[in-house]
Order: structure tokens, then sequence, then C-alpha cells
């Protein structure tokens, strides 16, 4: 739809063209069609905006937002985390319980962005911290842990870093964390029969407070 709006990006090999999101008005992306390249079931998907999301679940299930490498947008003049926050706030939605049918949790790998939303922003609404297998020793020491206390509400750690230290959820909680480990996926199962199962285990047996899943229907 936009064949000529792209960029040359130089590579080791020559050049390579990229359409980068932030080169479209919101207005040029709702005409893409989002589906066709995931699958052909879904052509004729659009993009969903914020408020779009908001609407569609309102009252049917809570809000877990990411931001999505908010630090990029930063760069570009783009205030990510204040903009959140004003969204929500336009909905009611930018308090604790403020719609009990529509709770919201606002999570970031991003630490900059967590910490700026609970020390600079001050937000009561809860904020989990995402992180990997790549940054587990930042955070799960006895230090890192304390030091996520002082901005977020909780951690969203892979599932292999709960998986490799059983105790890091009851030492997190000891703190007031609540523990909700990522990515359940009933097409990446590994040592379950089934997804159901594997989530089932982490809540059992390590004590998470829950899981994020690409499967919410399978919930144990």
């Amino acid at each position: 739809m936009f064949p000529s709006r792209f960029r040359d990006v130089k590579t080791a090999t020559g050049s390579v063209k990229h359409w980068y999101v932030e080169d479209f008005t919101a207005a040029e992306l709702s005409r893409l069609d989002a589906g066709a390249w995931f699958d052909p079931k879904f052509k004729g998907t659009k993009l969903a905006t914020f408020q779009d999301t908001i609407d569609a679940i309102r009252g049917g299930a809570g809000l877990f937002i990411e931001l999505k490498s908010p630090e990029l947008y930063g760069k570009l003049g783009h205030d990510v985390e204040r903009a959140t926050l004003a969204q929500l706030k336009k909905n009611g939605l930018d308090t604790p319980g403020a719609d009990p049918k529509t709770p919201v949790l606002i999570q970031s790998f991003t630490v900059s962005s967590m910490e700026k939303l609970g020390l600079e922003l001050k937000t009561k609404l809860p904020l989990h911290l995402l992180f990997g297998e790549k940054d587990k020793a930042a955070w799960v020491s006895a230090e890192g842990l304390k030091k996520a206390r002082t901005f977020a509400t909780g951690l969203s750690p892979e599932k292999t870093v709960v998986q490799g230290d059983p105790d890091v959820a009851k030492r997190a909680k000891a703190l007031g964390l609540l523990v909700t480990p990522y990515t359940f996926r009933a097409s990446a199962v590994k040592g379950f029969d089934t997804v159901s199962a594997e989530m089932a285990h982490y809540i059992a047996a390590y004590g998470v407070d829950g899981v994020i899943t690409d499967n919410p229907d399978l919930r144990p």
C-alpha cells in the first residue's frame, strides 16, 4: 500500500528496504492488512489502537499492558509513559480498582521506563518488570529484588528463570513483589503433556502468582 515509503538500511552485504512504524501516521497504519502475513484466515485484520483495545476488552477482562521499547520512541520525542497514563486516565482506568471488571497492570523490559512510571510519575497502578535469562543475575539476588521493589510491584521473568531458581518467587513475595513468569504457549510445551499442566505446575510447585500465556483459554 505504501511501496515507496521505505528506508534503505545498510547491512554487511549491501542494503535492505525497511518500512518503519514511526514513519507512518495512525490513519495510514489503519489502512494496512495486519493479518494476512500471519495466516490467510486473518486477512483484512486491522491494527488496533490503544483506545480500540480498551473499548474491546473493558468489562470482560483486564489490561496487561506492555510498553515495547519505550526508550526508542523517547528518542523520537514521544513520552510513551505519560501518554499511556493519560489515555488510561481519559478512560477512568488510571487508579487501581477504578473498574473492578477491568484491572490494569503495566509491564516492560525497560528498567528506566518502569522507574519513570513508579518514581517520577508515581502511578499507583501495578508495575511489573520483565526480564529474561540474560538479565536474571541483576534481579534475582537479594540486592536485585530490593532494587526492583523501589519502583515495581512485581516481576515477570522468563519462565526458565523460575525453573532454574525454584525459590525466587518465595523470596520476591517476601518483599511484597508478585511473580508472573512468561511465556506459556500450547505450541511450545516441553516436559509436560499440555500447556495447562505446565502452567499448573508453576503455580503449585514454584508458588508464582500467575502466568503470562498465549492461551488464556487453557488456564488451569
